[in-house]
């Protein structure tokens, strides 16, 4: 299913962008 694909996709590119967002924030503080 193409939507499932693109979903799955767009979940993995938030969750690595939050994952670099958390880790500034850690190395900030």
């Amino acid at each position: 299913d193409l939507t499932l694909k693109y979903n799955r996709a767009r979940q993995g590119a938030i969750t690595q962008e939050l994952t670099e967002i958390i880790a500034g924030a850690s190395a900030i503080s």
